[in-house]
């Protein structure tokens, strides 16, 4: 397979061994996926070539929300001040901004409700009094963890 035709993306290996057994994996370029894409033509078209028999295909979450029309563009997403408030207060982490930042925390709070975000925050401060994170997404739900960056 020549090298034009995938990456591995950087700092990732391209074999990576789980419980001794290697896999090789392939970042593969596509096209920008939008809501006007099938999952399903997408990898057909982008991943058959490369695929074997009994090879597992994974394609992004990122990629599938845009065919599912999931994906909003960050200028169309206004946050309240209560979005921009709460956005301050999540820990940044290297996983991503989660959160973070007003715009994704607006969309939390328009998919969880307000009611539940709040107690889900007042949760979290009960948490962190005991040295323990993760209290604001078991109670936010998996919307909230499910609502990914830019």
């Amino acid at each position: 397979m020549s090298e034009e035709n995938y990456i591995v993306n950087e700092g990732k290996n391209e074999i990576i061994e789980v419980d001794g057994v290697k896999y090789q994996r392939l970042a593969i370029r596509t096209h920008v996926i939008t809501d006007q894409d099938d999952v399903c033509d997408v990898i057909e078209k982008y991943a058959k070539p490369h695929a074997r028999p009994d090879d597992i295909v994974f394609m992004t979450e990122k990629a599938v929300a845009c065919t599912q029309s999931r994906a909003i563009p960050m200028e169309d997403i206004k946050p309240r001040k209560l979005a921009v408030t709460l956005s301050r207060y999540v820990t940044k982490t290297p996983a991503g901004i989660g959160l973070g930042i007003p715009e994704t925390m607006e969309m939390a709070l328009q998919e969880c409700g307000t009611l539940r975000i709040l107690f889900a925050a007042f949760c979290s401060v009960i948490g962190k009094l005991f040295h323990q994170r993760g209290w604001f997404y078991i109670v936010a739900g998996p919307k909230a963890l499910g609502i990914d960056g830019p």
